[in-house]
C-alpha cells in the first residue's frame, strides 16, 4: 500500500525536531564542565562511614560490589561498599563473611552474617580504577526476625546476574530455581 505525501511529510518534520533535540544535547553536553565520561554507577555511593554503620545498625538494604582476585576468580566472601561524597575519588570497605557463625535459610536465599572491616579500607581510589577491579555488583538484603533490634548482621546477597551467595559461601544460582525449573530444563 501507497502512503499518502503528507505522510512523508510529517515524517520528515518528527525526523527534524528529533535531529535538532539531539544536537542541541550534544552542542550542551560539550559546553558543559560535567565530566567527559558516563560512568556506570550499578552501586550505591554512601558519604561516610557513619552512614555505612548506621544502614548495617537499623538492618537495612545494602549495595555493594565484589572486585577480582585474579583473572579467573572473585572474591565471594568480601562484599565491598563504595563511600566518598563527590568527585571521581571514591573509597572502599568490606563487609566479609563470618564462616564461623550460623546460617539461616529462607525462601531460598542464605542469610550469612557479614562483619564490617574498618581497618580495611582502601582509601583514594579513582572510579576508573573501581570500575577495572569491580566483579560484580549486588544487593544485600537483611534477615529480620520480629524487631529490629534483633537484627544480627545476616544478609542475603543477590548479585546483579541474579545469582545467589548458597549455604556454603558461594555464588551460584538459587536453589528456588532448581526446584521450580529443574525439570522443565532437563526437557529441552
Amino acid at each position: 500500500m501507497r502512503k499518502t505525501t503528507s505522510y512523508f511529510v510529517r515524517k520528515l518534520e518528527i525526523m527534524q525536531k528529533i535531529t535538532t533535540m539531539w544536537w542541541i544535547s550534544d552542542k550542551l553536553r560539550r559546553q558543559s564542565k560535567g565530566p567527559k565520561k558516563e560512568y556506570p554507577r550499578n552501586y550505591y555511593r554512601y558519604e561516610s562511614m557513619e552512614e555505612i554503620e548506621e544502614k548495617i545498625m537499623e538492618g537495612q538494604v545494602l549495595s555493594g560490589l565484589t572486585t577480582m582476585k585474579d583473572e579467573d576468580t572473585h572474591l565471594e566472601d568480601h562484599i565491598w561498599l563504595v563511600l566518598g561524597k563527590q568527585g571521581s575519588r571514591v573509597s572502599i570497605v568490606p563487609l566479609q563473611l563470618n564462616y564461623d557463625e550460623d546460617t539461616e535459610t529462607l525462601i531460598g536465599l542464605s542469610y550469612h552474617t557479614y562483619e564490617l572491616q574498618k581497618g580495611s579500607v582502601i582509601q583514594d581510589m579513582t572510579t576508573e580504577e573501581l570500575e577495572i577491579h569491580t566483579s560484580q555488583y549486588c544487593v544485600m538484603l537483611p534477615f529480620v526476625r520480629g524487631k529490629k533490634e534483633n537484627f544480627v548482621n545476616q544478609y542475603a546477597v543477590v548479585f546483579d546476574d541474579w545469582d545467589v551467595i548458597d549455604g556454603f559461601g558461594e555464588k551460584r544460582l538459587p536453589t528456588l530455581c532448581n526446584v521450580e525449573f529443574g525439570s522443565d530444563a532437563k526437557r529441552y
